[in-house]
């Protein structure tokens, strides 16, 4: 959990293979939704302290990260045509728009990737 969340949501988007060291040391499969709970459990913890912590980033995080798992378990069965990036982008605008109860995330996260032909 010490890699910043922008590079973890980079590595999510990008449709290649998952590049970091951290990501290596088990099975993916394994090792996106143990870091999906801890986030979602570190981040639940954070907004409920009393100090000013931000919550739509680790949100948008855990949400590209479990994206990227749903994707990476599609791609496994069908390789060809599944792209686990796109999933990546879907998960972390849905949880986003989720957590936050506006569509605006949404809207920005897919202009901003300019993924809206999908």
């Amino acid at each position: 959990l010490s890699i910043p969340d922008k590079q973890i949501s980079n590595e999510m988007f990008d449709n290649e293979d998952l590049k970091s060291e951290f990501w290596q040391w088990g099975d993916k499969l394994l090792t996106l939704p143990i870091f999906v709970a801890f986030k979602l459990l570190f981040a639940s913890l954070a907004i409920c302290l009393p100090i000013p912590a931000g919550c739509l980033t680790p949100v948008f995080t855990a949400g590209a990260v479990f994206g990227r798992f749903f994707g990476e378990c599609l791609h496994d069965m069908d390789p060809h045509s599944i792209e686990p990036g796109i999933f990546a982008i879907v998960g972390a605008a849905a949880l986003s728009s989720g957590v936050t109860r506006s569509l605006s995330v949404t809207i920005i996260v897919f202009e901003v990737t300019g993924e809206l032909h999908n």
